[in-house]
């Protein structure tokens, strides 16, 4: 789960570099991005959410190469061999997350849970323990975007009451 948080992360910030860069690209320095006509916005959304090969297996290569492992909270206690195993899942964690990140709204994994903090039974299933408090979190829960309707509950481990 750390490389898809890392994956995921990387992606929503990509995907908003990206947005930025083109928008100001299209766009005068004085005009506003609501001046950019609709339909070309809309063109520039869809063209982002069917990704090539070719694009994934970019994003892949560049996020392989920035990733520090030493600085990411998720991913320091990575071992150098571990990396080539697990290559095939950061691809299609990147793969996965792109196209989440580029949907409209953009689409959001919910990791942020604390230790010891009341399970929310409507965004999360408990793993092999029953209880009502979070132990860890097993997998991220998937909502439409940041505030909206969960689409897949995520799983904690609860701590045993």
């Amino acid at each position: 789960m750390e490389y898809l948080t890392e994956c995921y992360l990387y992606c929503r910030r990509t995907a908003r570099h990206q947005m930025d860069a083109l928008l100001s690209l299209l766009v005068s320095p004085t005009n506003m991005r609501g001046s950019l006509h609709k339909r070309l916005q809309g063109n520039i959304m869809a063209f982002r959410r069917t990704p090539s090969d070719n694009f994934i297996e970019c994003i892949f290569e560049e996020f392989m190469n920035v990733v520090d492992y030493q600085k990411s909270r998720h991913l320091r206690n990575i071992q150098a061999r571990d990396i080539t195993e697990v290559t095939p899942f950061v691809r299609k964690c990147i793969g996965v997350c792109w196209e989440m990140v580029t949907q409209e709204p953009p689409m959001y994994l919910l990791f942020k849970l604390r230790h010891n903090q009341i399970i929310e039974k409507d965004r999360f299933d408990t793993y092999s323990s029953d209880g009502n408090k979070v132990d860890f979190l097993v997998w991220p829960a998937l909502m439409r975007d940041e505030n909206g309707p969960i689409l897949e509950k995520g799983v904690v481990q609860a701590i045993r009451s």
